[in-house]
């Protein structure tokens, strides 16, 4: 589907008094869920494991310095 056709659906299903505002902000959510879908299909994405590793490792890291348990 081509943006010009994504953008005719997009506008139709809009409610007839949306602000400009709200239709834009709309329109950058859906565009963030659709990058989104492309990383994952793309393998660009890291697993529930694999950052809970990398996060273990900022504690570690050569500052010497360890992130302060929160309040």
């Amino acid at each position: 589907m081509t943006t010009k056709q994504l953008l005719r659906d997009f506008t139709d299903k809009l409610p007839e008094d949306i602000s400009l505002a709200d239709a834009i902000e709309r329109l950058q959510i859906m565009e963030s869920i659709r990058q989104g879908q492309a990383d994952i299909a793309a393998g660009r994405f890291v697993t529930h494991e694999e950052l809970g590793r990398e996060m273990k490792s900022w504690n570690s890291t050569s500052s010497g310095r360890t992130v302060p348990a929160p309040n």
